[in-house]
C-alpha cells in the first residue's frame, strides 16, 4: 500500500537539475499545514475570510519569498518549479478548506497528526 501511494506523489527524476512534476513528495506536508492552520483558526473562532487570507500568505511567503532565502542550497539543487510552487499553495488552502467546512478543530486534529505520520512513513521510510 505505501508503494503505491510513493509512486502516486513521487519526484519525477531530475532532468538538468530543475524540473519536477506539481506533486512531489513535499506535497502532503502542504495539505498538513493547511489542515493545521484550520484547526488553529476554529478553534479561536476567527472569521474565516481572515483565516483563509492569512493562510494564503503564510503559504505564498513561505513558497515565494522565504523557503528560497532560507534554503538557497536546496533550491539550487532541485528548483522547484512554478507548477509546483503553485500547487503547493492550492493543496495548503485545500487542506484548509476541507477542515474548514467540516467545522472542528477536533476533527482538523486527527486529520493533521494523521497525514502528518503519513508523511513520515511515505517520505522516510519509517516503519510502523
Amino acid at each position: 500500500m505505501v508503494k503505491k501511494v510513493k509512486k502516486l506523489v513521487r519526484l519525477k527524476e531530475l532532468k538538468n537539475g530543475n524540473e519536477k512534476k506539481a506533486l512531489d513528495m513535499w506535497s502532503l506536508a502542504h495539505i498538513c499545514i493547511g489542515v493545521f492552520t484550520a484547526t488553529i483558526f476554529l478553534n479561536l473562532q476567527v472569521a474565516l475570510h481572515i483565516a483563509i487570507t492569512i493562510t494564503f500568505i503564510i503559504a505564498f511567503l513561505w513558497e515565494f519569498p522565504a523557503e528560497p532565502l532560507l534554503f538557497k542550497s536546496f533550491h539550487r539543487r532541485l528548483g522547484e518549479s512554478l507548477d509546483n510552487q503553485l500547487a503547493d499553495i492550492l493543496l495548503n488552502i485545500g487542506g484548509f478548506l476541507v477542515i474548514w467546512f467540516i467545522g472542528s478543530w477536533f476533527a482538523g486534529l486527527i486529520v493533521f497528526v494523521t497525514l502528518s505520520i503519513l508523511f513520515l512513513i511515505i517520505n522516510f521510510k519509517i516503519k510502523v
